[in-house]
């Protein structure tokens, strides 16, 4: 019985507890050059297609972003903008235009109840060259930080790899997460570094939530195998 009751809240688990992610791709207008286009702050809002609202997303194998909203800031008005070529072999990035610029940030907010969960993403030089990124950081809404690096190496040129891929693994999570790319001492190169591919994802529940309907289908047949296996359980103890 004590196996059939771990069945239950296993499957109870599930259900509550799915996982997505989502790519920005800056693929924003579907169409190609994007050069000097100003950054949307609608793009990768509660993202649930590879193409939404004229953008163009990825998809990880986890699925999508229904609960999640994206914001971008670059320390002055209308600095971020999305760039297509030449950062690296890079297609379509997001990069801040102004020469000096200190930051570049994406910020990217839960619904309450949910986690986001932030797996990677990737990082080029224009004009395919490289760069030494002062540092980086991931930090939750509570300001703790959750990753920090210094003295990155952004590649783009020829020689290696084309691109640099930072890579979290099963992810840094939080209700909201800020992903920061210290661009202070670049100088006139700030607006050298492209940000591409940023893959995030969501889990949990909204705090008193339904589970959708993908969620009680497998409930339902979880109860019913288990109660299959009671059955004959109880059949074989009386004979």
């Amino acid at each position: 019985m004590r196996n059939l009751m771990l069945s239950f809240a296993t499957l109870a688990v599930l259900a509550a507890t799915p996982a997505a992610a989502t790519v920005l791709t800056f693929d924003i207008d579907n169409t190609k050059p994007n050069n000097s286009l100003a950054m949307s702050q609608a793009y990768g809002d509660r993202v649930t297609a590879t193409v939404q609202n004229g953008a163009t997303y990825g998809v990880g194998a986890e699925g999508f972003t229904p609960n999640v909203l994206a914001s971008y800031s670059g320390g002055t008005a209308g600095s971020l903008i999305r760039w297509t070529t030449n950062y690296g072999d890079l297609v379509n990035v997001l990069e801040n235009e102004v020469d000096g610029a200190s930051v570049l940030e994406v910020t990217l907010t839960a619904d309450a109840g949910y986690q986001v969960n932030l797996f990677g993403f990737d990082l080029g030089g224009w004009p395919q060259s490289d760069y030494t990124l002062p540092g980086l950081q991931v930090i939750d809404g509570a300001s703790n930080v959750l990753f920090s690096q210094t003295n990155v190496l952004v590649q783009g040129n020829g020689v290696g790899p084309r691109h640099t891929t930072i890579d979290f693994g099963a992810g840094l999570s939080g209700q909201s997460l800020t992903l920061r790319l210290n661009l202070a001492g670049l100088n006139n190169n700030s607006d050298n570094i492209g940000l591409d591919n940023v893959r995030f994802g969501q889990s949990g529940s909204p705090v008193g939530g339904v589970p959708e309907p993908s969620a009680w289908a497998l409930m339902i047949a979880g109860f019913v195998g288990a109660g299959v296996a009671l059955r004959r359980r109880r059949l074989a103890s009386a004979l």
